[in-house]
């Protein structure tokens, strides 16, 4: 195929595409003004297709052209035949008379014509129609339209070009925005549209309107003016436009649109019809996030804050183009209308059209214009007397009250994209699958001496494990406090509890909706902890606003909010009842705002440069507080955060009111709606529908005869808990007496009294060393950088690599590494290899002395006989305290705090610095402008260290960098951590580095090596009990950077982590996952959570600061409440993960009724401990049993198929 064959091709192709692309512009436009108010998305689909019938139909003509040389060949004949004259009749091809030089123009492709046709009878001119006249004459330019339509593609391509690399010079010079009000929000949005890959989010001065650019890898780009310039609300709205452009994929879209625009460039239809999509994407986008911001109007406003940036005449200019108005408009399902007149008359058209949309907004607008009626004082009196009407039923001398209660999951909202008010109200209809509900029989009573909450789980059809009804109470009758349990068939189990009050707070009364929704005054004690209560701050102290009216209980109510509270309430304007709530749960606490709220200045009579150290100060004077007091700065807490913190988490809805006495108004009906994360896919949500109906409700029944047949009968178990310190065991007689058990107390003391003397008789050695000069630490090795341990005070710490208990110190002393000296001090007897591999499993930050062996039974020169043991140096390196890292680590703060202030007195009063030169102080500085600024110090160093290899190709997605490493690696450890740099200069053994958008960020540091083991479970995010390889082979230990993409997770990596280990390390390994049969656990039953009566929450820690899930004590034979070895807050498939860690066996869920919500769970180990107690602490049978207690899961050994990594050396 000849060169001018395919260029006439193309030529043929352009003028066939002027009709063509006219036709397809007419369609579309038709087709636009059939739905001119149809969703943005059906105008977007249509617009798209229109255009990319353009591009087919262009394409399609191409090769029909192509394939069509007879075509071609009449059109050169034509043109041959004007230089000879016509005959009337035919004449074959080879016997045409014609000139040799007129032989020589004939191109290549009349020569193939001549096999192909055969004859040709030209036509004469009356003969030619008039496409053949068209082809004739338009056959000689064929060459130059495709000159043209070539220079101007090259044209619009280098501009393509051009814009592309300044797209790319927009990602490089943005800046990464960290603030946490904008991060928050991002992080939250991106959930709630599904959006998995990272998005970065960056600032530049070079553009005037936020922007996405990239696709597999996107950056939204927001003017460095809007940053620090926009409310939440509008942050949030700008976010969820840019988001929805990600989710769309419109950046793919868009550059595909460049490319017909390019090719097709010559044709208004095309340019119109592209401009018609980006108009309607942005639409989609404004719909979307208008969605997600709760409604059109707050997101127009936030539409008029950008414009507003971009000029001083936001609107004139906004209008003139009718981009603003028309977007408006469109959110609001108004009709689009062009601007009629300049000047003052677009100006009117811009105000008028603005009235338009706050009149048709939807009903929560129309709240919003209604709030104007109510002041913020009417609205707080009257949700005021509100709760005061709830609280009526708290003043009843007798109150009785049985409730059916059941929850189940929602059938159609398994799988929600976001938790809403909105969803949360339409979960109260939708329907619940009949086998999926849960049923609970309830009871709560009380008398003038008696309380009494009883809990009775049935077990429903559907589990078919042969399970039985679980059931629980507990009682008080103004002497002592019982709570009794009981299983199925099981005997029962009694608890003597030290007071009710305390049991009563750690209940959680699900069916008493109504008894949680204020804070209540009881006989026997307050609803004041939050199992008991959603908020327990006092609503005379908060301020509400009205937010509007809505029909709900048969009668208007006013809809009030509280940021103080946290809470929306729905009050009947007739009754003054609470006919609904809607509770705000608060999460993102990096950006934590209480400290600047003035309440915390009134009370605490200074302000706090950060949120931690108010909780400090918060721990030390709590107990001088008074109760209001407390209350007014937990108001502060959630007012302070409310804009950027709270979401929405719970609807309740109160019905069928009765009054059960005089001005005491009950509802017999509550539905509570909440969610939990769902089971069918990552960022979805699943809705749970609980209903209680009172069976019962009346306040003249006598309890006198019920808890007397609760107590406990001869025999039966009873752990009593009433001595804090001294907790016992016995089984129950009638005629038991008090001295007997005062026997058992004095006893069990006795041997925790021997303990402790032994304890302190091992101490006595160590306590002579007090005041004298630390021993020197000659005899041994150090595994890290040899500090100075003179100048600063010295916080040491004696632990082993086989002691389990001193794991529970490792994240502690590494925060505390941060801001003072720390050093460990290892006994001999082992391995430095083995030392070497605790160090990188506890990820130490500061260095180990590894003690050689003494004559006089020494470590380091220290008379230490248990583990872990702490002592602190003071700055001249005398011996100040010892015991555990509790007893002296106050101690430490305070020598350090004093050694701090005393430099920085003595850098105030020095003379020679004159005040002009003098520097800003790191130490004026907060926390985030002190890491802001060392982020910025290291940048440079840390691009010398992608120059020098720390990069990934992009078909990379983890890569080793072998020692020795680059100069580049050192100067970034000391300017980014220069703290750590003072204790440990010569830096980590190993560094881990995530990398994107071709940038690095620091993943985590490790000093003193890393082992096989360690590597896999960090970079597959796997825990050890899912690893099967020999123990010596993963113990290997490995040197090394890394380098690895933060969206590769799992067996993503497999292949190229194996590549590593064999090619570069030839460790001559295989790996593999796979479903091997196992002994493991399987837990089954239902949950329910009923926490230990011996854990009761700190004294020292604010109210609000208590966990809002419900918090798992982990241990074997015994617990250990001042104790503990770490824990954490997550989803319960966590929780699992680490108790399976714990035991070292994996463990299968097969468990229903699991938490809505997140769990905190705590693991609790002796310390110090015997290798006995360290085994009783991780015994499977122990722990797993614990476990059920709190619970009510069982747990059943099996051998099941359970995903393991296999690692397997080769020979």
């Amino acid at each position: 195929m000849s060169i001018d064959h395919l260029l006439d091709a193309c030529g043929w192709t352009l003028i066939h595409f002027l009709w063509q692309g006219t036709v397809i512009g007419v369609v579309l436009l038709l087709a636009l003004a059939c739905v001119p108010y149809a969703r943005a998305q059906l105008r977007y689909l249509i617009a798209c297709t229109a255009l990319t019938s353009m591009a087919a139909i262009a394409t399609l003509t191409f090769a029909w052209e192509v394939a069509q040389p007879a075509v071609v060949a009449v059109v050169q004949e034509s043109k041959l035949l004007e230089a000879s004259e016509p005959s009337a009749e035919p004449v074959p091809i080879e016997d045409r008379s014609i000139e040799p030089a007129s032989l020589t123009e004939v191109p290549p492709a009349i020569e193939m014509e001549r096999i192909g046709v055969g004859t040709f009878t030209a036509p004469t001119d009356n003969e030619l129609s008039w496409a053949q006249w068209l082809s004739v004459g338009l056959a000689p330019w064929l060459d130059r339209f495709v000159l043209v339509w070539s220079v101007g593609v090259a044209l619009l391509a280098l501009r393509l070009a051009v814009n592309w690399f300044a797209v790319q010079q927009l990602r490089s010079t943005g800046h990464t925005i960290e603030e946490v009000r904008w991060q928050e929000p991002l992080m939250r949005l991106r959930q709630r549209l599904r959006i998995r890959g990272s998005v970065s989010l960056r600032q530049s001065a070079a553009i005037t309107v936020p922007m996405v650019l990239g696709w597999l890898r996107p950056v939204i780009l927001v003017p460095t003016e809007m940053v620090s310039g926009l409310t939440p609300g509008q942050l949030e709205a700008i976010l969820a436009h840019e988001l929805a452009h990600i989710r769309r994929y419109d950046y793919a879209v868009n550059l595909l649109q460049n490319l017909a625009e390019t090719v097709l460039f010559f044709h208004p239809a095309v340019w119109w019809a592209s401009a018609q999509i980006r108009k309607e994407r942005e639409c989609c986008c404004d719909a979307i996030a208008a969605e997600l911001c709760h409604g059109p109007l707050p997101y127009s406003e936030a539409l008029l804050a950008v414009e507003t940036f971009r000029s001083s005449t936001p609107l004139a200019i906004a209008a003139s183009g009718g981009s603003l108005l028309q977007r408006i408009r469109r959110l609001t399902g108004q009709p689009s209308r062009s601007p009629q007149a300049a000047g003052a008359m677009l100006v009117l058209l811009v105000v008028v059209g603005l009235a338009t949309i706050f009149a048709l907004q939807t009903s929560e607008a129309s709240a919003e214009d209604d709030a104007s009626t109510i002041s913020d004082e009417q609205a707080t009196k009257l949700a005021i007397a509100a709760h005061a009407k709830a609280r009526a039923i708290d003043r009843l001398p007798r109150f009785y009250s049985q409730i059916d209660y059941r929850n189940g999951d929602v059938a159609t909202m398994t799988a929600e994209e976001v938790v809403s008010l909105e969803n949360l109200r339409r979960a109260l209809t939708e329907p619940v699958a009949e086998e999926k509900w849960v049923n609970i029989d309830n009871l709560l009573a009380w008398d003038a001496t008696r309380v009494l909450s009883e809990s009775l789980s049935h077990r429903n059809s559907r589990d078919n494990d042969g399970g039985s009804d679980w059931y629980a109470v507990r009682y008080y009758d103004s002497k002592e406090a019982w709570c009794q349990e009981r299983s199925g068939t099981r005997p029962a189990r009694f608890f003597r509890l030290p007071s009710f009050e305390k049991s009563w707070q750690h209940s959680s009364p699900l069916a008493y909706q109504f008894i949680q929704a204020t804070p209540r005054t009881f006989w026997w004690g307050d609803n004041d902890y939050h199992n008991t209560c959603h908020n327990r701050v006092d609503p005379a102290i908060v301020t509400y606003r009205h937010l509007g009216q809505e029909e709900m209980g048969g009668e208007t109510c006013d809809i009030v909010e509280s940021k103080g509270r946290a809470e929306r309430l729905w009050i009947g304007r007739k009754t003054g009842l609470i006919h609904a709530a809607l509770y705000y749960v608060y999460y993102g606490g990096k950006s934590d705002l209480v400290h600047e709220h003035p309440a915390v200045k009134k009370i605490a009579g200074q302000m706090f440069p950060s949120a931690k150290d108010y909780y400090a100060w918060y721990r030390q004077q709590k107990s001088q507080l008074t109760s209001a007091e407390i209350d007014e700065l937990g108001e502060a807490f959630f007012e302070a955060n409310f804009d950027h913190m709270a979401n929405a988490s719970c609807f309740v809805q109160f019905g069928d009111y009765q009054e059960i006495s005089p001005g005491a108004w009950y509802p017999f009906t509550q539905d509570r709606i909440v969610c939990h994360t769902s089971k069918e896919g990552e960022g979805k949500y699943a809705y749970i529908r609980c209903e209680s109906r009172v069976k019962k409700c009346t306040t003249d029944v006598d309890l006198t005869e019920r808890i007397e047949k609760l107590k406990p009968q001869t025999g039966d178990f009873v752990q009593d808990q009433r001595v804090a310190d001294a907790v016992i065991e016995y089984d129950w007689r009638d005629d038991i007496s008090q001295a007997e058990i005062d026997h058992l107390v004095q006893q069990k003391q006795l041997e925790l009294q021997k303990s402790q003397e032994l304890i302190d008789k091992l101490k006595v050695p160590m306590q002579k060393l007090v005041g004298q000069a630390a021993p020197p630490l000659t005899d041994g090795k150090w595994l890290g950088e040899q500090p100075q341990l003179s100048g600063k005070p010295t916080l040491v710490h004696f632990w082993a690599a086989w002691c389990g208990p001193c794991k529970n110190d490792y994240a502690i002393l590494n925060q505390i590494a941060k801001k003072g000296q720390v050093i460990g001090i290892h006994p001999p007897g082992t391995p430095a290899d083995d030392i070497a591999a605790a160090i990188q499993d506890g990820a130490h930050v500061y260095p180990t002395f590894a003690a050689a062996k003494s004559d006089e039974d020494l470590v380091g020169g220290y008379p230490v006989k248990m583990y872990p043991y702490c002592v602190v140096l003071d700055a001249e390196g005398r011996v100040a305290a010892h015991g555990s890292l509790h007893d002296v680590a106050s101690k430490f703060h305070e020598l350090n705090d004093a050694v701090a202030l005393a430099a920085e007195n003595k850098e105030a009063e020095d003379p020679q610095e004159s005040p002009e030169e003098e520097k800003p102080k790191d130490a004026k500085l907060s926390f985030a402008e002190r890491q802001k600024k060392l982020k910025q110090e290291a940048a440079p160093y840390l691009q010398a260290m992608i120059e020098a290899g720390y990069r990934l190709d992009d078909d990379q997605n983890i890569k080793r960098i072998a020692p020795p490493f680059p100069d580049s690696r050192a100067k970034w450890y000391k300017a980014a951590h220069p703290s750590q740099y003072q204790s440990i200069p010569a830096g980590p053994d190993l560094l881990t580095f995530h990398y994107s958008e071709g940038n690095l960020e620091s993943w985590r540091m490790v000093f003193g090596g890393q082992h096989i083991g360690s590597i896999v479970e960090t970079m597959f995010d796997i825990y050890p009990q899912n690893i099967a390889g020999p123990s010596d082979f993963l113990s290997t230990q490995i040197t090394g950077d890394w380098v690895v993409r933060p969206e590769a997770k799992g067996e993503k990596l497999l292949p190229e982590l194996s590549t590593i280990f064999n090619d570069q390390l030839k460790l001559n390994v295989k790996m593999r996952f796979e479903d091997q049969e196992r002994e493991v656990y399987v837990m089954k039953g239902k949950y329910k959570f009923k926490p230990l009566p011996e854990f009761v929450p700190k004294e020292d820690a604010p109210r609000h600061a208590y966990s809002q899930y419900d918090t798992i004590e982990i241990f074997g034979a015994k617990a250990f409440p001042d104790g503990g070895a770490g824990g954490g807050t997550g989803t319960f498939q966590l929780f699992n993960q680490w108790l399976g860690r714990w035991i070292d066996v994996p463990i299968v869920i097969e468990a229903t009724n699991l938490p809505e919500q997140n769990v905190s769970f705590r693991l609790h180990a002796p310390s110090p401990a015997t290798p006995v107690e360290l085994q009783m602490a991780h015994d499977p049978d122990l722990v797993l049993a614990t476990i059920s207690s709190q619970t009510g899961l069982e747990f059943v050994k099996e051998k099941r198929k359970v995903r393991m990594l296999v690692i397997e050396p080769g020979e």
